[in-house]
């Protein structure tokens, strides 16, 4: 079951990036989707580090942890619009990296609780802030037709299923390495990579119908006959 899931979750890991560089032109142009595109790169090459580099596994593990949380703030800093929220995300996610890198260089345990826990609740917390600005103020008539609402969503599914699981495996002494740990972990990858795929095809979409209203004159005018 683990295999086929990996399998699946291969091909979901690399979709985003193929739909990125099918639309480049479009894409592109989005700053958020170039967040998105390189953290999904570093995502496949942080898997086969620690493929290649099994004996300093643990290290590439915290050492992704401080680049996720860096590019994610810099997702929901791109996507939230209010500067003092924006000023806010940038002072709190300045200290959680400073932070993990202090249990970096100090933490000696294989797996560490604490940093994974307030990565989930950092983002989170962000992802309750977007909607709650959307939903306020609402860039799109429907939600669900704006890219950065589908980028949103796929974070808050996979922080919020996974921190699930984690705190339900707390007692296990070796997560990492725990069936259920890696079957949870594996099929919100799955799913929040979808959502990133619909949010890149739907950035595409947005982005024809705008050079589409763009190139359509509305002032007949100032046509000559």
């Amino acid at each position: 079951m683990l295999t086929f899931l990996s399998i699946v979750g291969l091909f979901f890991e690399i979709l985003p990036l193929i739909l990125f560089f099918v639309r480049f032109k479009k894409t592109a142009k989005i700053p958020e989707l170039r967040v998105l595109c390189f953290y999904t790169a570093l995502v496949l090459l942080s898997g086969i580090s620690a493929s290649i580099f099994r004996n300093n596994a643990v290290f590439l593990l915290h050492v992704f942890s401080i680049c996720e949380l860096f590019l994610f703030s810099s997702i929901f800093y791109l996507c939230i619009r209010r500067d003092n929220t924006r000023r806010v995300i940038i002072f709190i996610s300045c200290l959680m990296v400073l932070f993990l890198i202090i249990i970096l260089i100090f933490s000696t345990t294989r797996f560490d609780f604490i940093s994974t826990l307030a990565i989930a609740l950092l983002i989170l917390t962000y992802s309750i802030i977007f909607y709650y600005e959307q939903i306020n103020q609402p860039e799109e008539l429907i939600i669900y037709q704006s890219h950065k609402f589908w980028i949103v969503t796929g974070c808050t599914i996979f922080y919020s299923g996974t921190l699930f699981i984690f705190l339900y495996t707390s007692d296990m002494k070796d997560k990492t390495h725990s069936s259920l740990w890696e079957g949870a972990n594996a099929t919100f990858e799955i799913i929040k990579n979808i959502c990133f795929s619909i949010a890149i095809l739907i950035a595409g979409r947005n982005a024809n119908k705008h050079l589409s209203f763009e190139s359509y004159d509305t002032n007949p005018f100032e046509t000559p006959f």
